[in-house]
């Protein structure tokens, strides 16, 4: 008897199971209507995100026509607005060299030239 008033206090791992998927597949469903992507490249152009992205990065050199032929290019590639415009910068970031490996590559050259002076 005290053994079925524990099991009756007790969730099954099955419901306990199933509440967590439960929760989880709530969780999806509110991240999906944050990470929303627009139906059209047109209508993308038109968001805050995509303006703010051609406006910075056009001040460091590039143009319009090429950040929207970029864009344009990544859109059908990414499920949501913001893959798009982080993908993005990351890749402007690296044509403009700002992303830091050129600065990792240049310690890495400098470490054996330093060794080979060292060494005569």
């Amino acid at each position: 008897m005290v053994f079925n008033l524990l099991k009756l206090g007790q969730k099954s791992q099955e419901e306990e199971f199933s509440e967590k998927m439960k929760e989880e597949m709530a969780a999806r469903k509110s991240s999906e209507k944050a990470e929303e992507k627009t139906e059209n490249f047109q209508e993308f152009l038109k968001t805050p995100e995509a303006a703010k992205l051609i406006t910075e990065w056009k001040k460091k050199g590039f143009t319009r026509r090429g950040l929207v032929k970029l864009m344009l290019i990544l859109h059908p590639m990414y499920k949501s607005n913001k893959g798009i415009v982080s993908a993005a910068k990351d890749i402007l970031s690296s044509l403009k060299g700002e992303d830091g490996l050129s600065r990792v590559l240049g310690v890495l050259k400098l470490v054996p030239e330093g060794i080979m002076k060292g060494m005569k």
